[in-house]
């Protein structure tokens, strides 16, 4: 549906559908985004199929892979939308999680993936963010730690961070 071809070992539920309208309405909301864009995700229910899928990002969320173009979802479930990831109790919908990654084939695609390696990582995943709409870490959250004017270290603050420069 809209291009979008998921793949998993168990059956796809009737959810999936509202899921797949979610990811098109905002990757259809970006500029890179051409109609005849295809995706194929990649939804893992166990830490070995990820690990296999996913080596050099096994605690993320997921990951896009530019040869390929093939997107890699940890821990998700359809009926619930929701992502999670394997190190943290971080969770994510799954709609946002797709819409990110597949922001990740757009820019590549766009901007050829030479180019698009290249650009600043806090360029290119606030980006992805961006179209997704959210971040790990709540508007509400992220706001406080900046009021707070927090200086630890947190890769969802990071991504968080890096969407509000794209958004600005």
């Amino acid at each position: 549906k809209h291009g979008i071809t998921l793949y998993t070992r168990e059956p796809i539920p009737v959810e999936a559908s509202h899921i797949l309208d979610k990811i098109h309405a905002k990757l259809a909301s970006s500029v890179l985004y051409d109609k005849d864009d295809t995706f194929r995700i990649f939804l893992c229910k166990t830490k070995a199929i990820y690990w296999l899928l996913s080596p050099l990002n096994r605690y993320g969320f997921a990951s896009s892979y530019p040869l390929t173009d093939n997107i890699v979802v940890a821990r998700t479930n359809l009926s619930s939308n929701t992502s999670r990831t394997y190190r943290t109790t971080n969770k994510r919908f799954l709609s946002d999680v797709i819409t990110h990654e597949c922001g990740h084939v757009l820019i590549a695609r766009r901007l050829g993936r030479q180019t698009a390696y290249f650009k600043p990582k806090w360029l290119q995943e606030g980006y992805c963010e961006y179209i997704a709409g959210s971040s790990t870490i709540s508007n509400e959250h992220g706001n406080a730690l900046i009021r707070d004017q927090w200086e630890g270290e947190s890769v969802p603050f990071d991504y968080y961070m890096w969407r509000r420069m794209v958004e600005y």
